[in-house]
């Protein structure tokens, strides 16, 4: 069974099978050896949501012409893996907005532990790559950019210089900085309160 997805869009499966495979392999069971009844359950579990991907419909339409264009790409990671995904957000004149799934990316984490802020700027680093190569790939004006993260961490070292901090950090701090605009990176913890606030307002 193979998965062909060049854009991305099946990550939030498929990223579930290489944790899996990383999990098993970290065991150091043989390559002749049965797995263990658990592993075998998850990757049963697994097979059978791959399975149920051919009833997935995902609009491709990007309903683009005569709107206002904004690229939006949000970067996430947990302890098992980072991801990025892209959107494109059209204005239309009429006001109405439409939005469009673009592309993902999904890493599992490096077999050496690494602490949850240097996989969000990982993840922040991957948003950046998927922003760049979308929107150099498309011939499509884009009006504005933004990257999403939601690591208070890592948007405080995005907002110092590089060199203040060890190697790992400096080093894909200098990779944002020559891929992207620091005014490009957004606090989603930030826009989640101000649209809690707002919601909070049109209830009263």
């Amino acid at each position: 069974m193979s998965i062909f997805d060049p854009l991305g869009l099946l990550c939030p499966v498929t990223i579930k099978g290489k944790i899996l495979m990383q999990r098993i392999w970290r065991s150091g069971i043989g390559w002749d050896d049965v797995l263990l009844e658990r592993d075998y359950a998850r990757w049963v579990d697994y097979l059978d949501e791959v399975r149920q991907l051919s009833q997935l419909r995902i609009p491709r339409c990007y309903a683009l012409r005569t709107s206002k264009i904004e690229l939006h790409v949000f970067g996430d990671a947990s302890e098992h893996a980072y991801a990025a995904v892209a959107y494109w957000r059209a204005v239309r004149p009429d006001g109405t907005v439409h939005l469009a799934l673009v592309a993902g990316k999904s890493r599992v984490a490096p077999n050496k532990v690494m602490s949850i802020p240097r996989l969000e700027l990982q993840a922040a680093l991957l948003a950046c790559r998927l922003a760049t190569n979308i929107q150099k790939e498309h011939m499509i004006a884009t009006e504005r950019r933004v990257l999403w993260c939601d690591s208070k961490t890592v948007l405080r070292w995005i907002r110092s210089d590089p060199r203040a901090y060890k190697p790992f950090v400096a080093h894909r701090l200098a990779k944002l900085d020559e891929r992207s605009d620091r005014n490009d990176i957004e606090n989603l913890h930030l826009a989640k309160e101000i649209m809690n606030e707002r919601l909070k307002g049109d209830k009263n």
